[in-house]
Order: structure tokens, then sequence, then C-alpha cells
């Protein structure tokens, strides 16, 4: 794969990782983005983030990914709901 090739798709993981991440904590709470959002968008963006650490491989990061893979496993196995809807 070519190095600009390889570049981009790093930079694009990068981007869509961050701004899904802000956007699913807004969402938690409700704020400017429906809450109803939060539950894709973190998904999502803990696959993207998966698929960088992956492509992208260093020993460093296996704690992104125990990271992502916690949060994929108590969104879809233990359903967590945002906190502005615990106890509602």
């Amino acid at each position: 794969m070519e190095a600009l090739t390889v570049r981009s798709v790093g930079i694009g993981l990068a981007v869509i990782t961050v701004v899904g991440f802000v956007l699913s904590g807004l969402a938690a709470f409700g704020f400017i983005v429906p809450q109803s959002w939060w539950m894709p968008l973190t998904v999502g963006s803990s696959i993207a983030s998966l698929l960088l650490l992956v492509l992208f491989w260093n020993n460093w990061l296996v704690l992104g990914i125990a990271i992502d893979v916690a949060l994929l496993v108590g969104l879809l196995a233990l359903r967590w709901q945002p906190f502005s809807t615990v106890g509602a």
C-alpha cells in the first residue's frame, strides 16, 4: 500500500474516532446531540478505534484495545445506558 494511502486511512480513522467519542459524550447527557444517538455513536467510535489500533499496531496500544473491547461488551452485552437515563 502506498504511504500516502496508509497515512490517509490512519488520519481518517483517527478523526472518526475522536469526533465520534466527543459526540457520544455529548449525547450521553443529551447536550446538542440527541441522547438516542449515544449507543450507535459509541459503538461506531469503538469499532473505528479498534480498526485504527489493529491496523497501526504497537505493543503500547494494548490498553486502548482493552478499553474498546470493554466498551463494546458493556454496550452490546450488558446494555449500558447513559448517565442521564439512570433512574428515569
